[in-house]
């Protein structure tokens, strides 16, 4: 029975603490690299977005009104673009208020 012999306690605690720092580098990574994801997603949508404005005033000359948000999901009109703010101005006809700015 001199033969069997376990780990001592000693040596747990070091695997223990060797493996909390490399699980708390490893997470710190992962954290991070989420963070830069979310971060490149956003670019990614804005970009998409102002290549869609880039569009409509190339086809258009004119930027799409916004969808009524008070609408529900199963309207018709959905995520339409307005009618009542299509025409509503035109190109050119803002005098920016009292100065004429």
């Amino acid at each position: 029975m001199k033969n069997i012999r376990g780990f001592t306690l000693i040596e747990l605690s070091i695997v223990l603490l060797i493996s909390g720092v490399v699980v708390a580098a490893a997470l710190s990574l992962y954290t991070n690299y989420l963070r830069r994801a979310q971060i490149e997603k956003t670019y990614s949508n804005v970009f998409d977005a102002n290549q869609l404005m880039q569009h409509a005033w190339d086809i258009e000359k004119r930027y799409f009104c916004p969808a009524d948000p008070t609408l529900p999901p199963g309207d018709p009109n959905y995520g339409r673009e307005r009618a009542d703010c299509a025409s509503a101005v035109a190109v050119g006809s803002c005098t920016g208020g009292a100065s004429g700015v």
